[in-house]
């Protein structure tokens, strides 16, 4: 029986993981500050609200919700409709209180989750998780990616992680938690620095075995697999 996968709506990512994300999977998007990670995540809620009929929800416990829809925005996404339609959630929550609402809120999740009957989830970000007051420890975000897995949701997570080499990556103990990892990151060149992308890992999926370029503009990101990084 055929894998169901949902499109990343980022050009040319779906050709470095066998055609979109396995239905249902939670992806790990890790990497540096100011590598796309956030935008990436965006443009994978945007696909499945306007272009694929899947309803999508973003949850915050870092920005509030106008940055959050500022963000939209700056790259043309006008989620005004979408959100009256009730196709995007924008959801914000205290990362202070983030322990809590995980093991005895679950049911709050649950409710949004079928009121939306959501398809699709960003969560931003683990890393505030982890280094909130009341931090997440490794068991309850297992709880929370085993969660959203039983609800058939495709979830991306967002990580900060240093990069010490583009072709070596050093893995966490959450890392094993996910499906699959996307690693974004920056690589210098001369004096200047390149976007770049790569997949370490992603189950029941062919990758790419390759890192690439990516570049970020007005309209998002987009990834380049045909082309290399070194030449």
């Amino acid at each position: 029986m055929a894998i169901k996968r949902l499109t990343s709506g980022v050009p040319g990512l779906d050709k470095m993981i066998e055609g979109g994300f396995v239905k249902g999977s939670s992806v790990l998007l890790s990497g540096t500050p100011g590598s796309g990670k956030t935008t990436l995540a965006m443009q994978f809620l945007i696909e499945g609200a306007l272009n694929a009929g899947e309803p999508s929800i973003f949850i915050s416990f870092e920005e509030g919700l106008e940055l959050i829809r500022e963000n939209f925005i700056r790259f043309g996404w006008s989620i005004d409709d979408l959100e009256r339609q009730g196709k995007l959630v924008l959801v914000q929550k205290d990362a202070t209180l983030v322990g809590a609402l995980l093991e005895n809120e679950l049911g709050q999740l649950q409710e949004i989750l079928e009121r939306v009957g959501a398809k699709r989830v960003v969560i931003d970000s683990v890393s505030v998780m982890n280094e909130s007051s009341d931090k997440v420890d490794r068991q309850t975000l297992a709880q929370l990616v085993d969660f959203l897995r039983s609800k058939g949701c495709t979830t991306l997570f967002i990580h900060e992680r240093s990069v010490a080499a583009v072709d070596e990556i050093k893995y966490e103990a959450i890392d094993f938690l996910f499906d699959g990892i996307i690693l974004l990151s920056r690589m210098r060149t001369g004096n200047s620095f390149r976007q770049i992308l790569r997949v370490p890992k992603m189950r029941y999926t062919k990758i790419m075995p390759k890192i690439v370029p990516v570049q970020i503009s007005d309209k998002g990101v987009a990834v380049y697999p045909e082309m290399s990084v070194f030449e």
